[in-house]
């Protein structure tokens, strides 16, 4: 007679996944790569049906990575992917006639209230020195210097990272 033992696997040393992310936002049109940490050289399984170390999405939804080590032993791990709106970069300027060189414009953004954002403006004015003829704050103030017709523009980007540009022709006699 023969007697022989079946092991069992042992899986009280699981080898850990992580997905840093609990929450991965896309901006519109966008898309996230969702990549765990202690993926490499094992086995990954995504939700998907993807057999990747990571995966690319372009929708919301759950997304769940399982791992199998060569044990056969699993572990998982899951991040939620929502839409995130862009911003709204709408402005306007002042005066908003009678515009004239020398004059004081000032740049109002619609929406200055949302959190978490931060503003670029560019004005446009190739007579400006180096990087002059740029702003950082909500609702800066220009002078262009000579007539012309410029197209200042605003970029908003939001604590999501989502961004968005605007911008609006200007005329100074």
């Amino acid at each position: 007679d023969s007697y022989f033992t079946l092991a069992e696997k042992n899986c009280d040393s699981l080898t850990p996944v992580d997905i840093v992310e609990t929450t991965i936002a896309i901006c519109d049109g966008g898309s996230a790569t969702i990549v765990p940490i202690g993926t490499a050289n094992i086995y990954s399984s995504w939700s998907t049906g993807e057999i990747a170390d990571s995966i690319e999405v372009t929708s919301p939804g759950t997304y769940t990575v399982t791992i199998i080590d060569s044990r056969g032993c699993e572990n998982e791990d899951f991040v939620d992917v929502v839409n995130a709106l862009s911003p709204d970069p709408s402005f306007s300027i002042s005066p908003s006639a009678g515009r004239c060189d020398g004059e004081v414009m000032t740049f109002d953004y619609s929406n200055p209230s949302a959190s978490g954002q931060t503003y670029f403006w560019n004005f446009d004015d190739p007579n400006a020195s180096s990087n002059s003829d740029t702003a950082v704050v909500v609702n800066p103030s220009y002078t262009y210097v000579y007539p012309g017709s410029f197209n200042p523009t605003l970029t908003v980007t939001n604590a999501n990272g989502c961004t968005a540009t605007s911008s609006e022709p200007l005329t100074i006699s």
